[in-house]
C-alpha cells in the first residue's frame, strides 16, 4: 500500500511539472520591443516599434481620454525602454502595458486622431519594425506618405560598412549571338565587349565604385538572367551597351533607354501574382494588405524609373562632346534587360551599319572616348544622386492640397521646385491640381 502510495506521489509530481513547462512556454515572448522611436512631421507623427522578430499585431482607438493602443501578443517590451513624451504633435507621449497576454503600447493624443500602419522586415542592417502614422483628423490624413523603397543594392549580402557602389556593366549578346553585323568588319558582340571592358576599367579609378561585368569572354546569356546577375551583386546600376543597326545606312547617333510605364506595368502584374515573392523583394511582412502592396510596388517602380531617367540624362550628357556621334536623346520601352528594382539603362553606342559611326567605333581613340563618357556619367550620377540605401530609404508621395504651390511643397520637404518637377516629368510646369500624387525622392 505505501509503495502504491508512492508510486501515485511521483506521477502527480511528475505531471505537475509537465504541466507547469507547458504553461511556462506557451506564456513565453514569441518577439521583444527593442526600441521605440518616433518622428514629428507637419501633418502626422509616426511611431516605430523596432522588434527582434515579425509578429502580428492589433491597433484599437479609445476616446475620452482619445488614445490609440497597439496590442503585441505574446510580445514582451526590453525593461530598458524609456517610453518618450513627446513635445508637439498629435501624440502627447508613449505608455508602455505590460500584461498577462503580452504588450500594449499606449499613444496618448491631444486631439482625435486617425492612422495608417504597416510592418517591415528585417533589412539593411535595420530591424523588424512596426510603423504607425497618426494624423489629426481636423487635418487630411496622407497629406504625405513615406514608402520604403528597395532599388539600388537592395538585395546585397556581406556588404561591408563602408558603402561601396556596384555597377554591373553587361555587354550585349555573345556567344552564339553575335547581335548586328557592321562596316570595317565590325560585329556588335565583340565591339560592345571591348567598350564594357573600358568602361569597367575607367569606374573602377575611383574609389568607392566597384564595376562588375556579366561576361568578360564571348559567351552566350540568356537575356531574362542578365538583370538576375546585378541583383546577386547588389547593384546600384545596371546598364547594358549594344551597338545599333537600322535599314537606313543614314541613321546614327547614340541613344539611352530605360523601362516605360508600359513594361513597368507588366513587371508589377507579375510581380502581384506572387504577392509573398513581391513582399520579400520590397521588404515587407510576409502578408501586407494588397493595399499596402500595391502602393510600395508602385512607387518603387516610379522611384526605379526616374532614378533611370537621370542616368540616362548624365551620360547622355557625357557624351554630348566635339567628335561624338550625334545624341538622339532618352527614349523608353519595355526591355527585358531592364526590369528589376535597380535603376537601369541599355547604351546604344552607335549605328555601326553607317561609316561614320563605324568608323568612331573602330578606332581605338573611338572606343576610349565612349567608355571615359560613360564612365563619366555614372559617377556624375552616383554622386548627384546617391542610391537610397546609402542614406534614407523612403520616398514620399504627397497629395496637393488646395492653395498649394510647387515652392510650397518643395520647402516643406527641403526639396527644390526644379528636382520634383524632374522627378514627375512636370517639365517646366508649375500647375498643380488638388489630389494630384507628387513623388518627392530622397537624395
Amino acid at each position: 500500500m505505501v509503495q502504491l502510495f508512492g508510486n501515485r506521489l511521483l506521477i502527480i509530481l511528475f505531471l505537475s511539472v509537465f504541466l507547469l513547462t507547458l504553461l511556462s512556454e506557451s506564456g513565453s515572448a514569441s518577439s521583444t520591443v527593442l526600441n521605440i522611436r518616433y518622428s514629428v512631421q507637419s501633418d502626422h507623427t509616426r511611431i516605430v516599434l523596432d522588434l527582434t522578430t515579425q509578429t502580428s499585431y492589433q491597433i484599437v482607438k479609445f476616446k475620452k481620454p482619445n488614445r490609440i493602443a497597439i496590442n503585441l501578443k505574446r510580445v514582451k517590451v526590453s525593461d530598458r525602454i524609456r517610453p518618450p513624451r513627446i513635445a508637439n504633435g498629435v501624440v502627447q507621449r508613449v505608455r508602455v502595458n505590460r500584461l498577462s497576454w503580452g504588450s500594449q503600447i499606449v499613444l496618448d493624443l491631444r486631439e482625435k486622431a486617425d492612422w495608417k500602419h504597416f510592418a517591415l522586415a528585417k533589412a539593411k542592417g535595420r530591424p523588424n519594425r512596426i510603423v504607425v502614422d497618426v494624423y489629426p483628423v481636423s487635418r487630411p490624413a496622407q497629406t504625405s506618405l513615406r514608402v520604403p523603397v528597395v532599388i539600388g543594392g537592395s538585395t546585397a549580402k556581406g556588404r561591408p560598412a563602408a558603402r561601396e557602389y556596384i555597377v554591373v556593366i553587361d555587354p550585349g549578346h555573345g556567344g552564339m549571338d553575335p547581335g548586328t553585323r557592321g562596316k570595317y568588319g565590325l560585329i556588335e558582340k565583340h565591339l560592345v565587349l571591348d567598350i564594357s571592358k573600358r568602361v569597367a576599367k575607367e569606374i573602377n579609378n575611383h574609389k568607392g565604385i566597384k564595376a562588375v561585368l556579366t561576361r568578360t569572354r564571348d559567351v552566350f546569356i540568356e537575356p531574362s538572367s542578365r538583370p538576375k546577375i546585378a541583383q546577386r551583386k547588389g547593384a546600384d546600376i545596371f546598364m547594358s551597351i549594344h551597338a545599333n543597326s537600322a535599314p537606313n545606312r543614314r541613321a546614327r547617333g547614340t541613344e539611352v533607354w530605360f523601362l516605360s510605364p508600359a513594361g513597368a506595368s507588366v513587371e508589377a502584374s507579375k510581380l502581384m501574382s506572387n504577392k509573398k515573392q513581391a513582399a520579400s523583394e520590397l521588404g515587407l511582412q510576409a502578408k501586407p494588405s494588397d493595399e499596402i502592396l500595391s502602393l510600395v510596388l508602385d512607387v518603387n517602380q516610379k522611384a526605379m524609373m526616374q532614378r533611370s531617367s537621370l542616368l540616362a540624362e548624365e551620360i547622355l550628357n557625357a557624351m554630348r562632346r566635339k567628335g561624338f556621334p550625334p545624341s538622339r536623346g532618352m527614349k523608353q520601352k519595355a526591355l527585358a534587360v531592364v526590369k528589376k528594382m535597380i535603376p537601369s539603362v541599355l547604351i546604344e553606342t552607335g549605328f555601326i551599319g553607317n561609316s561614320s559611326d563605324a568608323k568612331f567605333l573602330k578606332s581605338e581613340k573611338g572606343r576610349d572616348m565612349m567608355a571615359k563618357a560613360i564612365a563619366t556619367g555614372v559617377v556624375s550620377y552616383l554622386k548627384r544622386y546617391p542610391p537610397p540605401s546609402s542614406g534614407k530609404s523612403e520616398v514620399i508621395v504627397h497629395k496637393v492640397k488646395k492653395g498649394e504651390t510647387l515652392w510650397r511643397i518643395s520647402k516643406l520637404y527641403g526639396s527644390s521646385v526644379g528636382s520634383i518637377q524632374k522627378a514627375n516629368g512636370l517639365g517646366r510646369s508649375t500647375v498643380l491640381r488638388v489630389g494630384q500624387e507628387l513623388l518627392i525622392l530622397s537624395r
